[in-house]
């Protein structure tokens, strides 16, 4: 659970419901107004203790261990986190059909936006790479959640030159009836009936570029393998027994990594050689795993894909993945994630690139086996665009814990388990990696 992310923002509607603007920020009440003003104080202090009785996320957030838990919602019925599913969930008021079938099939002009530093960006390249037709777009920038952030990723990525205020207003006046603009004024952008896919690559000079396709063509994906603190791009390189123990669980992760954090073992850290090129890596990330338990019977993985400057300066972060080992059982992927994810270049092992699907139901729920024996676990990172410069390096950080943003494992314990790096034993990063690079 995100407890930093469902706390926060369960902070501010508690604010908004007991009409305490000044407690967002000194500011708020000058940009925004809140609920429509009651005519009285009176009336006021009755509509503000209505909303004391709202349901509480936070805590029912906390009571849920599994994608299928049953939690009871402010109208006293109960659901799951399968109710919110938007490729699979039928909903009888759409035809029987799921969120984001029924509007593929509508035919109407759509357009998605999502950030590399948003949770929803996984979602927005699938929608696209299995639903999209005529005059779908994709807007993917260097944003956070409801885009209110620009992040810059190195002193190489440019402050932002598509402002998606007007991209959205440009869609809208295009395709709305009797509001288009005249044929000679048409944003280069809207021009062709195709859909098309316009994302930011971080570090890149032009930094947007765009495709008609999701992964654009000739990304494929390649791995590296983890070696003693080494990442390695052949697996002659690895040794005949080699493991690495996860840290213990600690009470802090920065997202501003430094060598400390690594020398004081809160963190592992795996680098390549200096890339002798330009290296554009565009989608997710996977990370495979092969594990040898100790005695906890449970541990989180947290892998932050980074760059070391050519400088030799802190690294650079880029994006991340998670996951909860005993919710590493895996499912055949749906249709829309095989859509988004682009082929390995390496055929024979081509199975433990594939971006996992994990069931996260109960019944899946897998502790650690016993000590000493061996099991794989796979996880995914959000996607990203992003440039690797000459002379830099690719670095994996792994981590035990995020308890700064994250719940903690209850099962953790002082006794995590080894990542098996051998030549009987790989662990891998599989990376997508454009081929032919753009104009990059």
């Amino acid at each position: 659970m995100n407890r930093w992310f469902l706390q926060s923002w369960c902070n501010v509607n508690s604010r908004l419901d007991n009409a305490r603007l000044a407690a967002i920020h000194p500011f708020s009440p000058l940009i925004m107004k809140g609920a429509a003003p009651a005519s009285s104080r009176k009336q006021l202090s009755r509509c503000v203790s209505e909303h004391r009785g709202n349901w509480d996320l936070m805590s029912a957030a906390g009571s849920i261990k599994a994608i299928d838990d049953p939690v009871a919602i402010g109208s006293g019925e109960t659901m799951t986190c399968q109710n919110l599913e938007l490729f699979a969930n039928p909903l009888p008021s759409l035809d029987g059909k799921a969120v984001l079938p029924a509007l593929a099939a509508s035919q109407l002009p759509t357009l998605l936006i999502s950030g590399w530093a948003c949770v929803t960006s996984g979602t927005a390249c699938a929608a696209f790479s299995a639903l999209a037709g005529q005059h779908w777009r994709l807007l993917l920038g260097p944003w956070n959640h409801g885009g209110v952030q620009h992040v810059r990723y190195c002193r190489e990525t440019k402050l932002l030159k598509f402002p998606k205020a007007k991209a959205v207003q440009e869609f809208l006046l295009y395709h709305m009836p009797r509001q288009g603009f005249a044929q000679s004024s048409v944003p280069a952008w809207l021009a062709s009936p195709k859909p098309e896919v316009h994302f930011y690559v971080c570090g890149a000079s032009p930094a947007w570029q765009h495709s008609t396709e999701w992964p654009p063509k000739n990304v494929v994906k390649k791995q590296l393998w983890l070696s003693t603190s080494q990442l390695t791009w052949t697996k002659d390189d690895l040794e005949h027994e080699g493991s690495t123990q996860l840290p213990k669980a600690t009470d802090l992760v920065r997202y501003k990594w430094k060598a400390s954090a690594v020398a004081k073992g809160r963190a592992l850290l795996f680098e390549t050689s200096v890339c002798p090129t330009t290296l554009a890596v565009i989608g997710s990330a996977v990370l495979t795993l092969r594990l040898r338990s100790s005695k906890d019977q449970d541990a989180d993985i947290f892998a932050y894909l980074r760059e070391r400057p050519p400088d030799g300066g802190d690294l650079v972060y880029i994006t991340e993945g998670a996951l909860r080992l005993s919710y590493r059982r895996e499912e055949e992927a749906p249709d829309h994630e095989k859509a988004a994810d682009p082929h390995s270049s390496d055929s024979s092992m081509a199975s433990f690139g594939v971006v996992p699907h994990h069931s996260y139901r109960r019944q899946d729920i897998q502790m650690l086996p016993a000590e000493g024996e061996t099991t794989t676990a796979r996880l995914k990172f959000f996607p990203v665009a992003y440039r690797f410069r000459a002379g830099s390096k690719i670095a994996l950080v792994i981590a035990p814990d995020d308890a700064a943003h994250y719940a903690p494992n209850p099962l953790a314990g002082p006794h995590p388990p080894f990542i098996c790096h051998s030549t009987s034993e790989q662990s891998m990063l599989w990376l997508p990696i454009k081929e032919q690079q753009l104009s990059l």
